[in-house]
């Protein structure tokens, strides 16, 4: 059994990683929060950067949590989300033998990916993972996000 549980905590990090943004634009797009045409597509994708502001992702956020459907966002983010969204990292979660292997290497790497949080694991009557998000903008949209990208 896993249970995941979050802590609501006040800190700044400063950006995301592209590929995350693209990937959360994507499955706001298939859960039809968010439409574009094709100049807007070309205009978010067109000028790649390794990392985005988190003003840029906080507005998104909030975009998407205001939303009538936005608790929709977070079954498209765990049918499209890919490895590579992630990265790196990514690719070796994903080569983890079982979610327990992948939440430690998460754990160990996560300060260093995503728009903040820290993770603790531990083991009672199963595995409880907390997720403690560092942002304030659509709290619960995005640690649910956050969750059901880890477990996926």
């Amino acid at each position: 059994m896993v249970i995941l549980r979050h802590r609501w905590h006040e800190l700044s990090i400063s950006t995301v990683s592209f590929s995350f943004q693209r990937a959360l634009l994507i499955a706001a797009h298939e859960a039809k929060l968010l439409q574009f045409d094709d100049a807007t597509w070309q205009r978010r994708f067109g000028a790649a950067t390794e990392r985005v502001s988190l003003e840029e992702q906080n507005h998104l956020w909030r975009t998407l949590a205001e939303h009538p459907r936005a608790d929709a966002l977070v079954g498209a983010f765990a049918e499209h989300i890919d490895p590579a969204e992630l990265g790196e990292l990514g690719y070796a979660l994903a080569s983890c033998p079982n979610l327990g292997y992948a939440i430690e290497l998460l754990q160990r790497y996560h300060a260093f990916i995503g728009d903040g949080g820290s993770l603790h694991l531990s083991q009672n009557n199963g595995l409880q993972l907390d997720y403690v998000p560092h942002y304030q903008e659509a709290q619960q949209l995005r640690v649910q996000t956050v969750l059901i990208c880890i477990v996926a």
